[in-house]
């Protein structure tokens, strides 16, 4: 479920009170008991005084380590996870947090989609790789991500009402770049519809906001070309505000787009950049990307010709008659 920030549940931390409610949920959900510690920071979701869901931070100064994401099953699907994985963003970024850890063993794509990468376990600092979790936990087999927090935006699924900030980004490029060959503005009601078409198709519109919840970039998926032949590849777009570019913002988008893909079952990821774009080239080349092919004056905008790169990654492999298959979906 795309997270909403109308939701009718509300966030706050949590008290002494709340420790036995906290305990059987994490029980609930399988997890283990956090260790007594006067690092660590809960925040609850409650609805009619009901625990819904609560997360749990380890405070290591500059660091903090995610140690448990809860959520009650009845409560499931409801955005209560996001919700609360944003607000322990949000208290971080307050506090001037480098980088947000965590260890799993099998939510890797979950994570993946809201930015998280794999971190090497020789490179972590010395106050994550000491803790518990990583010492004996968890297995040595689990996976260690990592979120950076200089970017200062969070990640979630566009809603529609986020259209209106998505149409001025990308009109914004229509205007004044070649990152798109559009000439003239799209109205809001035609994005709109385009987002209606692609919520249709499953393919993910995301977003990247302020702590103000300012939309600073996008990026989406869609199928490279509609035949079915196709089906396993897809082409993405990501475009990030003028004034917020340098900062990393599309890089955060484009590793959650490039998830997004993986967790779809595509097994192929396309991107049409104009190859005078030197910095979404080098971009895409460090998230594995190569340029596959150059077409010599295949766009045409600002009274010149422009030259188009066509970049290219495959994706962890999918079987296809259970993945992308209209049959099997």
């Amino acid at each position: 479920m795309p997270f909403d920030c109308h939701l009718d549940f509300s966030l706050r931390n949590a008290h002494e009170a709340d420790l036995p409610a906290i305990h059987q949920l994490l029980q609930q959900a399988g997890l283990s008991q956090p260790p007594q510690s006067a690092d660590l920071r809960f925040w609850l979701a409650e609805r009619d005084g009901q625990l819904l869901g609560c997360v749990a931070a380890l405070d290591l100064g500059s660091n903090w380590l995610l140690r448990s994401l809860a959520v009650a099953p009845k409560a499931s699907g409801q955005g209560i996870g996001h919700a609360l994985l944003r607000q322990l963003w949000l208290a971080a970024s307050d506090a001037r947090v480098a980088k947000l850890f965590l260890v799993t063993t099998d939510q890797q794509p979950f994570f993946a989609r809201l930015g998280f990468v794999e971190a090497a376990r020789d490179k972590l600092p010395e106050a994550v790789a000491n803790c518990s979790q990583l010492t004996g936990e968890c297995p040595a087999s689990s996976t260690v991500m990592a979120l950076k927090l200089a970017p200062g935006v969070w990640l979630r699924r566009a809603t529609t009402a986020d259209m209106g900030a998505v149409v001025a980004i990308y009109n914004k490029a229509v205007a004044e770049t070649t990152a798109c060959y559009d000439y003239d503005p799209r109205p809001l009601e035609v994005q709109q519809q385009l987002f209606a078409e692609k919520r249709q198709a499953g393919h993910p519109l995301l977003v990247a906001e302020s702590p103000e919840r300012t939309i600073l970039g996008f990026a989406t998926l869609g199928l490279f070309r509609g035949r079915p032949g196709w089906r396993f590849t897809c082409e993405h777009s990501v475009y990030v505000r003028p004034t917020e570019q340098g900062r990393g913002i599309g890089n955060r988008l484009l590793t959650a787009i490039i998830a997004h893909a993986s967790a779809a079952g595509f097994h192929g990821m396309v991107g049409v950049v104009d190859n005078a774009n030197q910095g979404s080239l080098a971009m895409h080349h460090r998230h594995g990307f190569e340029v596959i092919g150059v077409m010599a004056d295949g766009g045409y905008k600002f009274e010149r010709w422009l030259d188009v790169a066509f970049v290219h990654r495959l994706l962890p492999s999918q079987t296809p008659a259970t993945c992308c298959d209209p049959a099997h979906n």
